[in-house]
């Protein structure tokens, strides 16, 4: 089976992609068929004629189209897959063992229907960046009720740089990405104790099973930040007290699910955690000002603010020489961090009084994620793509409140002088 892309499967498949994002966003409400079928199309339009594009670069960079190692192993896990599929399936090959196997396998489905083709799965992945709009566009419309906020988030998603080089690449972090919105917004959902309360939780089980093959990490997380959240928001704190233990239960039962593991004790659970952050901190491709500040144990808790700050803004600041891809992403992001202070601004309108209780669970999410990621995966950039989307849903709030030029000026006065004294210890 030969691994290069055909121009037939390739347009065949864009123009697949296209179809399903009008006919996705053709059968929503009025309000978000009137918005979001014209943006989406338009996103996927400019996300489908970069792929191409973005892959004849890398080849002419004698990089053989694959920006990054992992990249190419899904390329060639999804042609074993592939494979499969055609003599016949074997669960004790090499595949199946991989851990996360969901993108791997979903890569091998699409070879076997178009061929060994890259650029299909990178089409494939245009169209989950494209639909991931819809639930952009409702966790801001739900969080904070205003059209604004809902539509600046639309617009930065679609259009920024730094999200396009996340879904013209061979990743599964924008599958990753759309999941995770859809989950944070039926976590809101569930929040509000409403009469969506049942169809909300049959979302986020659904949506957890699913993320489970492709980021297994995701999901007890998610779970301990759900739980926090209703505990936050409920104003009896009787009831949330006495839900307390089940769901503590169900969370640790999650746990043995996934691992596999039967140890409850916390030695046992402190080891793990002890164990990831050494072999993290050994894998990530870090150093200067990100080494200072990873952690690699449970007592240099201390590091965890600076990380989750410095994780938020990489790669920063943008590289003029080095590898391609991670001077076009640092080039890519640095667009994303004009809205810095926007984003800012956007969590701190979470704090406003009367509407807190519907905002705080979109804010606890957001950072707390970061924090996990930034604490175990620092040096690990696109694991920041699981919050990216929310990310721009403060970003909107931000820009529909209007701007705060005092605290955008000192936000941009501290970016600048950050990255001089890394750049000056760079080239220096």
């Amino acid at each position: 089976m030969s691994g290069e892309p055909s121009l037939l499967g390739t347009t065949a498949t864009a123009i697949f992609g296209f179809l399903v994002v009008i006919a996705f966003f053709s059968f929503r409400e009025f309000e978000e068929r009137r918005f979001l079928l014209p943006l989406a199309t338009a996103a996927f339009v400019l996300r489908a004629a970069l792929v191409p594009i973005f892959y004849i670069v890398l080849v002419n960079a004698g990089l053989e189209g694959f920006e990054y190692k992992d990249s190419e192993k899904y390329h060639y896990q999804g042609m074993e897959f592939a494979r499969e599929f055609e003599r016949g399936i074997d669960f004790d090959s090499q595949a199946w063992r991989t851990r996360d196997p969901g993108f791997p396998l979903l890569t091998g489905v699409v070879y076997w229907i178009v061929g060994p083709n890259t650029l299909a799965v990178r089409m494939l992945n245009a169209v989950l960046s494209a639909l991931t709009l819809l639930w952009i566009y409702r966790i801001a419309r739900l969080a904070f009720d205003d059209p604004r906020v809902a539509r600046y988030a639309c617009y930065l998603h679609a259009f920024l740089p730094y999200p396009l080089t996340i879904v013209i690449s061979h990743r599964k972090d924008i599958l990753v990405a759309l999941l995770a919105t859809f989950l944070f917004y039926h976590a809101l959902r569930l929040l509000r104790l409403d009469k969506d309360l049942p169809k909300a939780a049959l979302w986020i089980a659904m949506g957890l099973l699913a993320i489970s093959f492709f980021r297994s990490g995701f999901v007890l997380p998610f779970l301990g930040i759900l739980f926090f959240c209703y505990v936050l928001t409920q104003r009896s704190l009787l009831q949330a007290i006495a839900l307390s233990v089940p769901t503590a239960l169900v969370i640790q039962l999650v746990q043995i699910l996934i691992s596999q593991d039967t140890s409850i004790g916390i030695a046992e659970n402190t080891a793990r955690l002890e164990g990831k952050l050494l072999r993290s901190g050994a894998l990530a491709e870090v150093g200067g000002l990100v080494r200072s500040v990873r952690m690699t144990s449970i007592f240099e808790i201390y590091k965890l603010p600076f990380a989750t700050a410095l994780f938020t803004i990489l790669p920063f600041p943008p590289y003029v020489t080095g590898y391609l891809p991670t001077i076009i992403s640092s080039w890519a992001q640095l667009a994303s961090l004009a809205f810095l202070p926007h984003m800012i601004m956007g969590a701190m309108v979470s704090f406003d009084r009367a509407e807190w209780r519907r905002r705080i669970p979109l804010l606890a999410f957001i950072v707390t994620f970061l924090a996990l990621l930034a604490a175990i995966h620092i040096g690990v950039i696109r694991y920041r793509e699981t919050v990216y989307p929310a990310l721009l849903v403060l970003a909107g709030a931000g820009l529909a409140r209007g701007g705060n030029t005092a605290l955008a000026g000192l936000i941009y006065f501290g970016l600048a002088l950050l990255g001089g004294l890394v750049l000056f210890v760079r080239y220096s």
